[in-house]
């Protein structure tokens, strides 16, 4: 239960990170 947790947890953060990135890319590119 714990490594289901844990593999939980890595996906959501693996996704808010991408999520973040991409949001830094879009605002660098916008002047």
């Amino acid at each position: 239960m714990r490594l289901l947790s844990h593999h939980f947890f890595f996906l959501v953060h693996q996704k808010m990170f991408w999520h973040y990135s991409k949001a830094e890319n879009l605002k660098a590119m916008v002047p």
